[in-house]
């Protein structure tokens, strides 16, 4: 699954000791599916590998998106993306490209 996330995500992986990259790699993957399913561009290698969400705890945003990390037992990892709300007046759908959504620390 490594081979298949962001250069700098699976930098972030490998710098972790190793008893914490299982957990961090279901937070990022499970981020990644939620996005990509959520606007709509589907789980591709080019799209995982091009979408860059981190493996941090922290929760990840994006202009227009949230994503968010319900709390599992021990052992999962889940993520959901939301729509923020849309601007009174601004009826325009919120498609992100998967490529515009970026972790803010």
């Amino acid at each position: 699954m490594a081979a298949s996330l962001h250069t700098l995500e699976q930098a972030e992986l490998a710098s972790l000791p190793p008893v914490y990259r299982p957990a961090a790699s279901a937070r990022c993957w499970t981020r990644k599916e939620a996005c990509l399913k959520a606007t709509g561009a589907g789980i591709s290698e080019a799209s995982l590998r091009t979408l860059r969400l981190g493996t941090s705890p922290l929760p990840a945003r994006s202009p227009g998106w949230a994503l968010m990390a319900p709390r599992v037992p021990a052992g999962y990892a889940a993520a959901c993306a939301v729509r923020e709300a849309v601007p009174p007046g601004d009826s325009r759908p919120i498609r992100p490209s998967a490529s515009s959504v970026r972790q803010h620390r």
